[in-house]
């Protein structure tokens, strides 16, 4: 259901306490030919300081970035950072948790990029991103073919593991992720709320990318979920924004009910 966000933000303005779950890219901040290109406005910092200095709302960060790129993006405190699709959980207090598969080791991860490396080599348009329980193959400016074809031929490199469970596989906007099993960002968000919620606390989890539904699955009924996108794609969240401006626009509105003043 699309909304204006004044009346999204009426479904959630009578809580006395929110917990907000964002994801970043597509999201924060508009999609960017190359990840180093997102990043956050000034005002978005703002409003997230504002937001996450406020007694009665909490804040995670729930990307597919590493940990190292969400500090260094989102340089906040009192937010918790969940990182690689929900692998990694940072807490405000500085505390980590894995919830990697007990077990799990990376050796099919790496011989898969011992496969991808060299053939995407020369290649123009592709980008590797090796997260240490992922690698992600960008293709947003591939040739489309190209991109086709390649994607084929890692299909068929992966199939041994995704097969034996050691691997899985994680399509997004004009990438490809080949992970860890056993993660996702709704597994995250249920171990986020279950933890740390207050009593009473209202999600509201806010994505704009296939990552993002299972999020949107785990808390149908629990809370507000919204899918950032401009077309009429098949999603299981409640409501849709069109774009990250208005994402910006609906915080600033939870901002003026719930924010402290910096």
């Amino acid at each position: 259901m699309t909304l204006p966000v004044a009346e999204i933000f009426q479904e959630l303005a009578g809580a006395s306490h929110l917990f907000l779950l964002l994801d970043y890219d597509g999201t924060l901040v508009p999609i960017a030919p190359t990840p180093d290109q997102a990043r956050p406005t000034d005002r978005l910092l703002k409003i997230l300081e504002s937001l996450a200095a406020a007694k009665s709302v909490q804040i995670a960060v729930i990307s597919g970035r590493t940990m190292d790129e969400l500090k260094a993006l989102l340089p906040i405190l009192g937010i918790f950072r969940v990182a690689c699709h929900g692998a990694f959980i940072l807490t405000p207090a500085g505390i980590n948790h894995s919830l990697l598969p007990d077990g799990w080791s990376a050796s099919s991860l790496n011989e898969i990029l011992r496969k991808v490396e060299p053939a995407v080599s020369g290649k123009e348009g592709f980008l590797l991103e090796h997260k240490g329980v992922s690698l992600a193959i960008h293709y947003r400016n591939a040739d489309p073919q190209e991109a086709r074809r390649f994607l084929d031929h890692v299909a068929l490199w992966t199939l041994e593991g995704v097969s034996k469970g050691t691997l899985s596989i994680l399509r997004g906007h004009m990438v490809l992720e080949i992970k860890a099993p056993g993660i996702d960002k709704g597994k995250a968000a249920l171990f986020l709320l279950s933890r740390f919620s207050p009593a009473g606390a209202l999600p509201i989890y806010i994505g704009d990318d296939e990552t993002d539904e299972d999020a949107f699955r785990a808390l149908r009924g629990r809370g507000i979920t919204v899918r950032v996108c401009s077309g009429p794609q098949p999603s299981s969240a409640t409501f849709r924004l069109a774009d990250p401006a208005q994402v910006i626009e609906l915080l600033e509105r939870i901002e003026e009910r719930y924010g402290t003043t910096l």
